[in-house]
């Protein structure tokens, strides 16, 4: 009996040749696009959920109000938010502070390379974040002035195969830098992207810079 239905649906697909074709056709975009739909929504929901408790990690957000209407919003603020929020606030057990990201000309033996989004950041970085880093030590590859990790991938394009571990660089023709670490890249689904993260004691080491309130 089974057979017979198969039989008949077969005959049925070549009779009408043109709906069988719209039929698949409508079938296969129909699949294909509930398909990418779930991706990505599994993809956005997905974002820094790779983080350790993420709960308890917050992003400080700042606001302008003028005459009592909120003007504007932004997660860019001054450096002393962190060490006085930690010290005025018992609540707050850590912190971290990012730079905006930049580009920088690095130049190791005499070749100067073009690498984007690079960041200052605190030491406190892999206390608050599950960044992994894969070469180095987390409490202090961020902790000295002038310190420097890149992620894998612009370590593969600086250094080839070598161990960029103890090597010096040269940033915008300036200042040496010491490779502390090596980092994986971050995933694509994580809001903080970087390609070299810099010590964020480093700002502090230029009197141009002004990091007061």
């Amino acid at each position: 009996m089974l057979n017979n239905y198969f039989k008949m649906a077969y005959r049925n697909l070549l009779k009408y040749k043109g709906h069988t074709v719209i039929n698949i056709l409508g079938l296969s975009v129909g699949l294909a696009a509930v398909i990418l739909i779930l991706l990505y929504i599994d993809f956005e929901s997905g974002y820094d959920s790779f983080h350790q408790d993420t709960e308890d990690v917050y992003r400080i957000s700042v606001r302008n109000h003028k005459e009592g209407i909120l003007e504007d919003e932004s997660y860019i603020f001054t450096p002393p938010i962190g060490p006085d929020m930690k010290r005025e606030f018992p609540e707050v057990e850590e912190f971290v502070r990012f730079s905006t990201p930049r580009i920088a000309y690095i130049n190791y033996e005499n070749t100067t390379q073009k690498i984007t989004r690079v960041r200052h950041a605190d030491s406190t970085l892999f206390k608050v974040f599950s960044f992994e880093l894969t070469a180095g030590n987390p409490d202090k590859a961020l902790a000295d002035p002038y310190s420097m990790i890149f992620t894998e991938s612009t370590a593969a394009q600086l250094f080839g195969h070598d161990n960029p571990l103890g090597k010096t660089v040269q940033v915008n023709n300036g200042d040496l830098y010491t490779i502390t670490g090596v980092v994986k890249d971050p995933p694509a689904n994580s809001h903080l992207q970087f390609n070299v993260l810099i010590s964020f004691t480093t700002l502090y080491q230029n009197p141009h810079n002004w990091m007061g309130w």
